[in-house]
């Protein structure tokens, strides 16, 4: 985890360039957020047997659509009959 927590203002030390410490902090943001994505990132397989059956799943309408995912979850479960 990235600390972030604000340098102590009176003790002069590498926090004291307000430039240096706002580089910093972008570049362990950075980081963080490429070992996330790399942790996170899943193979259409792997992504397909994390889906359980009968659970929806939202694509934000901001996103851009994952269209090998969609395409594998069309393919992997196809419509249900209407139960009437």
């Amino acid at each position: 985890m990235v600390d972030t927590t604000p340098p102590d203002r009176s003790n002069p030390g590498p926090w004291a360039d307000e430039k240096l410490m706002a580089l910093r902090f972008l570049m362990e943001v950075n980081a963080s957020w490429e070992l996330t994505y790399v942790e996170r990132r899943k193979n259409l397989e792997d992504a397909l047997r994390a889906v359980k059956r009968g659970a929806k799943v939202f694509l934000g309408t901001a996103c851009g659509e994952p269209q090998v995912l969609v395409e594998g979850l069309i393919d992997h479960d196809p419509p249900h009959q209407a139960h009437g």
